[in-house]
């Protein structure tokens, strides 16, 4: 297996190539990139999901003062995953334009 500068080199190469074929091309790394930032997303979501359905359990069975007290510390858990989510989703969702530009007609 090359090393990276040598696959670097490689798709400096080829996207020369393309470029004056008129041709986009996408490096496979790219698509490794948008993959493991959906991967990892969908990993953060875990907790968060997991905290907002005891969210809704204790909820569904006891709306008093004292139920709503009991899960404080669930509703702290799934604001402090949230953020865990959103940075995540974030990510993905850049990783996903830098490979929509390169598609592009822009990208010619």
């Amino acid at each position: 297996m090359e090393t990276l500068e040598h696959a670097r080199h490689i798709a400096g190469h080829l996207s020369d190539i393309c470029s004056k074929l008129g041709i986009p091309f996408i490096f496979k790394a790219s698509y490794d990139k948008v993959e493991e930032s959906l991967k990892t997303a969908g990993e953060k979501f875990k907790p968060f999901l997991s905290d907002l359905g005891d969210i809704q359990k204790a909820l569904a069975t006891d709306v008093t003062a004292g139920g709503v007290k009991a899960i404080k510390s669930t509703v702290s858990s799934a604001n402090w995953n949230q953020q865990f989510v959103d940075k995540a989703v974030k990510s993905a969702l850049k990783e996903m334009g830098k490979m929509e530009k390169a598609l592009s007609s822009e990208a010619k």
